[in-house]
């Protein structure tokens, strides 16, 4: 066991007795020791549990009151033991402000987020790839959705101008592997559920219910289609709230598979709509994986 404060964490010394963690919500612990902030500064720099104790036993600072101040550390959500090897700070740095939110290891947010593969495919994938990565999580880039194939269960994130990509949707789910969209649009942008097929509803029920509202839905979505937008005719601003979003939910669905199971509109102002999928009667996603949506 190791003893390290997460250093994404502001700390501020207020007086030789109070100490400040933390801005947006601080935490303030006073009435401290010199001892106490021997310990402190002990444990910012990192200290294995054995011999956090014996400098306590040196500062005759009581096994009780050294117990107090890791509990108040704790409390305070900064203190990060490590379990099994030493904290690495300059392998960890992209992860460390979202270990410390969550208040687990970074280096164990690390593994899990680099474990799986991430592929991005489409008009945006560069600009969302870039936050992937910057976020922590192996993300590549493929032309077509047939490169998913050669990858070990990969989470394929669909990206948009205008519409979805229905076709690539088609043939992943064909082929059973986790995808979902993220398509920006001229005022809004959508960003869909992990899809998975016989779990979840697919792209063919969204299209379903887009042409019981509109019956030539159909059409005008292949004549946007086949124009092949590209990036440079959307809002990067709307693009970008987008990418955030989904990076958000990219590492959620990493961390806790199932929980991506809603779909989001965001508009350009930052307002979030948050809509529940549901499987259409005319789709038989639910039994089995349907056919192939590249005739389309």
């Amino acid at each position: 066991m190791r003893y390290q404060l997460y250093r994404s964490v502001p700390v501020v010394w207020r007086s030789s007795r109070c100490i400040q963690f933390g801005v947006d919500s601080p935490v303030l612990i006073d009435g401290l020791t010199a001892a106490d902030t021997e310990l402190i500064n002990a444990i910012r720099m990192g200290i294995s549990a054995r011999d956090f104790d014996a400098r306590a036993a040196h500062l005759d600072v009581s096994p009780a009151r050294a117990a107090s101040l890791l509990s108040l550390l704790t409390e305070a959500g900064v203190l990060m033991p490590v379990e099994r090897t030493a904290y690495q700070a300059s392998s960890t740095t992209h992860v460390d402000a979202y270990a410390a939110r969550i208040r687990e290891e970074p280096s164990c947010i690390t593994g899990r987020l680099t474990r799986p593969s991430v592929l991005v495919l489409g008009p945006l994938r560069r600009g969302l790839q870039a936050l992937l990565v910057a976020a922590g999580m192996r993300a590549d880039i493929i032309d077509r959705a047939e490169d998913a194939l050669t990858a070990a269960q990969p989470l394929v994130v669909l990206t948009g101008a205008w519409v979805d990509d229905a076709v690539g949707a088609g043939f992943l789910h064909e082929h059973g592997i986790d995808h979902c969209h993220l398509t920006v649009g001229q005022d809004q942008a959508r960003l869909s559920h992990v899809i998975r097929a016989q779990d979840t509803p697919c792209t063919r029920c969204a299209i379903g219910f887009r042409c019981d509202d509109d019956a030539d839905w159909f059409g005008s979505w292949q004549a946007l289609w086949q124009q092949a937008p590209s990036a440079s005719l959307l809002d990067p601003v709307l693009c970008a709230l987008a990418y955030a979003h989904q990076a958000e939910r990219v590492r959620e669905h990493i961390l806790h598979p199932g929980r991506v199971a809603s779909d989001l509109v965001i508009s350009p102002s930052g307002e979030v709509v948050i809509e529940t999928p549901e499987f259409h009667s005319s789709c038989s996603c639910r039994a089995t994986v349907p056919q192939d949506l590249s005739h389309v």
